[in-house]
């Protein structure tokens, strides 16, 4: 074995382990692999950044802009909507129009868009027909999967093979000669998925499943135990007797007062008028340097023990996640020009985007198609949110 070959399988070992245990992103990932090679020796600069003019390459990037133009504008959450309000309650006819749906679509867009897009469209239909998310969710994968055969830009795969005819001077496939083969390979999954496969599929409720620990489940996801403090305002304190904006805790220190404890009762979203009082406890939310700070701050006291988040989630105290659509009248505002909190008298504990949480400065934070807001409050209050334009589903914690 040579010094070259031996480079290029540690690299590839070490790009896999990364890959695996996800410890670095991907795109990271494939930069590190082309920034290793090149300064190896394995290849030259040049050659290292010669894919990024391959047409191959080119083409990706576009079906990419053009999944996600689709999925911005709604026209393909329109079709798919408009498709499955065809399926009905049969699971049968539910799994193939599902199946068929993300087909059509995954031919012309990426097949991983397609499943987002039509990921919260396959869960209303579950919860209306009550079937569980599981014997719906495979088929809407395999049926993405599936459609990207029967195009030559439905998956990435296929456009590297045509380039690679055409650098060898063979003719390049067109755009719909894999349609053939791909459809009939698309039918066949499906069918036998719709006859068969279903009865493989795990019935499980995941909501069931996870209502025994639904908070936890939730904190953890929101890292909302992390962010949360209880600051004591002592006998003592400057603080006493100043309303919250008086106190300016948002202003300097950044922290976001999520609730007043007084007298073994919780005010949760206190109006900024609210009165602090000495011996009152504020629930907080901010950032842990911030805590630190005020260690050598005589005016409050950071208490020590954890903060019993039962505090927020208690029987008279609901949680939800509402989904902003294309359409909601709070896409590309923030929560201080909406005057979320005081307008609807809840508690914004966190947003969802794309995976990550956002826990800090969340008033300036500009909200987005797709975002999730972790919401907070009375039944009463929560019940008043779905009168707002626009919004998705709502899931009771």
């Amino acid at each position: 074995m040579t010094m070259q070959i031996a480079l290029v399988l540690f690299i590839l070992g070490a790009a896999i382990v990364f890959l695996v245990t996800e410890w670095v992103s991907m795109e990271v990932v494939a930069l590190l692999v082309l920034g290793c090679l090149a300064l190896t020796g394995l290849i030259s600069p040049n050659e290292a950044l010669s894919g990024f003019s391959n047409p191959a390459v080119v083409t990706v990037w576009a079906v990419f802009i053009l999944s996600g133009g689709l999925t911005r504008t709604g026209v393909g959450n329109i079709i798919g909507r408009y498709v499955l309000r065809m399926a009905g309650r049969r699971e049968l006819l539910i799994v193939m129009v599902i199946m068929l749906s993300a087909g059509v679509m995954s031919a012309f867009m990426n097949n991983v868009a397609v499943a987002a897009l039509m990921l919260p469209v396959v869960m209303d239909i579950s919860r209306q027909t009550g079937l569980p998310p599981s014997r719906l969710l495979m088929p809407l994968a395999y049926g993405s999967l599936l459609g990207g055969l029967t195009t030559l830009i439905g998956t990435p795969p296929n456009i590297l093979v045509s380039n690679a005819l055409r650098d060898t001077g063979l003719t390049p496939f067109r755009l719909f000669d894999y349609t053939p083969i791909g459809l009939t390979i698309m039918v066949a999954g499906t069918t036998f998925v719709a006859l068969i496969g279903r009865h493989l599929l795990p019935a499980r409720d995941v909501a069931k499943e996870s209502s025994t620990a639904g908070h936890q489940d939730l904190r953890e996801q929101y890292e909302l135990q992390e962010r949360m403090f209880l600051l004591r305002v002592p006998s003592d304190s400057v603080l006493a007797n100043k309303t919250l904006v008086e106190s300016r805790l948002g202003s300097v220190l950044g922290l976001h007062v999520l609730g007043i404890i007084r007298d073994d009762r919780t005010e949760l979203a206190p109006d900024p008028s609210a009165v602090i009082q000495a011996g009152d406890r504020l629930i907080v939310e901010g950032r842990l340097e911030r805590m630190n700070e005020l260690n050598s701050w005589q005016e409050l006291a950071v208490e020590k023990d954890p903060i019993d988040m039962e505090q927020l989630f208690s029987k008279d105290i609901h949680t939800i996640e509402m989904w902003l659509g294309n359409s909601s009248s709070l896409v590309g505002k923030t929560l201080n020009e909406i005057g979320f909190r005081n307008r609807y008298g809840v508690n914004v504990l966190a947003i969802l985007r794309q995976g990550r949480p956002r826990r800090t400065n969340l008033q300036d934070e500009v909200l987005m198609t797709d975002d999730k807001l972790l919401v907070q409050g009375s039944l009463e209050r929560l019940e008043a949110l779905k009168g707002i334009s626009g919004l998705g589903e709502f899931s009771q914690v």
